[in-house]
């Protein structure tokens, strides 16, 4: 049997964004099962625009605003939701229209807890690079056990019952609560896979230099054109090349670093040959003797005191 989803959108004040949001889970060629929409103490009219979707699969459930992100609120989607999976969404991120299609496969496969999709980092350029590290290789898994995250949120699905059982989202936390969760659940056993095909637009607000209108216009621009033939594979043609510019830094600075190490050999290899030599002159002195006269010259009393001035 295919796996459901339930889409679940975290929000606060966010009305056109998380509306953008909403309608890429709609559009997708895999339809999620429904959209919960977390509305954390919104005063903008969130519910009220995303009614008008008119989309039996929305589900705004209108909460007091909680402290920080409110996190906590967001285990109230692990509870209810009636899909097999929990594929987040961040109200200012956008799914392509096969996320759920792609990340499906994975799901459908099964012997796994939780999926990472492929993201794509927009800057206000509009410039895209992939993003995200794959917890099931060591080396990425150890970096998210202490708590460092390439992976946006939006980039997460997983089953609510492993969440639950270590221990949900955390209320208490004031930031990167996401990580935190994905920790207790890789430290309990979470079996992982992630896509390596992008699926997920993320606008990173941080660093930004726009104003929110700028950046909701651009969010405008990109919903609207990921209905467009040909968008979303040029949007991921133009990941794979920014991904495989840093993958050519990387080389050349391993080159360049390989040269600097033959350098410094061939540098101490000189050091080592100098020293080689000076060994062998003080062996050659050592062994002609002449150390054994030094007692009997200084003992003479001219050339003693000769001898004494020089030392001297």
């Amino acid at each position: 049997m295919a796996t459901t989803f339930s889409v679940a959108i975290p929000t606060h004040d966010r009305r056109e964004l998380v509306t953008l949001a909403v309608q890429s889970a709609l559009a997708q060629t895999r339809a999620p099962l429904e959209v919960i929409v977390l509305a954390d103490g919104c005063t903008d009219g969130t519910a009220q625009a995303l009614h008008a979707l008119g989309d039996a699969r929305v589900r705004v459930v209108e909460l007091p605003k909680g402290p920080g992100y409110a996190y906590a609120h967001r285990n109230l989607a692990l509870r209810e939701a009636r899909g097999d999976v929990v594929s987040w969404l961040g109200d200012d991120d956008l799914y392509l229209r096969d996320h759920l299609a792609v990340i499906g496969e994975l799901w459908d496969a099964g012997e796994v807890d939780l999926v990472q999709a492929c993201a794509v980092l927009v800057d206000e350029a509009g410039a895209f690079a992939a993003m995200g590290s794959d917890w099931g290789i060591e080396r990425f898994r150890a970096e998210a056990l202490r708590g460092h995250n390439r992976t946006p949120m939006a980039a997460v699905s997983h089953r609510p019952a492993p969440a639950l059982a270590a221990g949900g989202w955390d209320g208490a936390q004031e930031r990167r609560g996401d990580i935190h969760l994905w920790r207790r659940m890789l430290e309990a056993g979470a079996r992982t896979r992630m896509s390596a095909t992008p699926t997920v637009l993320h606008p990173r607000g941080s660093g930004r230099e726009q104003t929110p209108e700028q950046r909701l216009e651009q969010s405008r621009a990109l919903a609207a054109a990921l209905g467009e033939p040909g968008v979303a594979a040029r949007i991921r043609a133009q990941a794979a090349r920014a991904a495989q510019r840093e993958l050519a830094a990387r080389e050349l600075e391993l080159e360049e670093a390989a040269a600097e190490r033959e350098r410094i050999a061939a540098e101490l290899d000189a050091v080592y040959g100098e020293t080689a030599r000076q060994r062998e002159l003080l062996a050659s002195i050592y062994a002609g003797g002449w150390w054994r006269l030094r007692d009997r010259l200084l003992a003479l009393p001219l050339i003693g005191r000769v001898l004494s001035r020089r030392a001297g």
